[in-house]
């Protein structure tokens, strides 16, 4: 799944949980493993074999028999960045949707409190329009 629709659909149920303020329910992405991208072993060494081959017979590079170590050594390095990169991806979209869930935990906490304080009124509100009625207006209960 592409980063930029991750996004999007992250976005849209924050906007969803803005309109229907009363909904619990949340969708968050599942959290995921780190998982390397793959390096195409045979593609890497058929490039080599074709360098290899366009060489000049029994040629030397600095009058060492290991022409290609440099060039291996720069792809292993571009790999290693390639994978730390990824790593930083991973762990930036796992920050973001820990920080998410945590706004959306405390938005529903608030909306917990709210709807407890609203249960709290109305049972004082009805305790005292049971209290009104069963009271004349002299002040005194009405005997049953």
């Amino acid at each position: 799944m592409s980063r930029l629709f991750e996004t999007f659909r992250l976005r849209m149920w924050v906007f969803l949980a803005r309109v229907l303020p009363g909904s619990l329910v949340f969708w968050l992405p599942e959290p995921r493993p780190f998982e390397p991208r793959a390096i195409d072993q045979q593609a890497a060494r058929s490039e080599i074999e074709a360098i290899v081959g366009a060489l000049a017979p029994d040629g030397t590079d600095e009058a060492t028999g290991h022409v290609m170590d440099g060039l291996i050594n720069v792809w292993t390095e571009a790999w290693v960045a390639e994978l730390a990169v990824d790593f930083q991806r991973q762990g930036l979209r796992n920050a973001r949707t820990a920080m998410i869930a945590g706004a959306l935990a405390a938005r529903e906490a608030v909306l917990n409190q709210d709807a407890a304080r609203r249960r709290d009124e109305l049972g004082i509100a009805h305790q005292a329009a049971v209290e009104a009625l069963t009271r004349p207006r002299g002040g005194q209960p009405y005997e049953r």
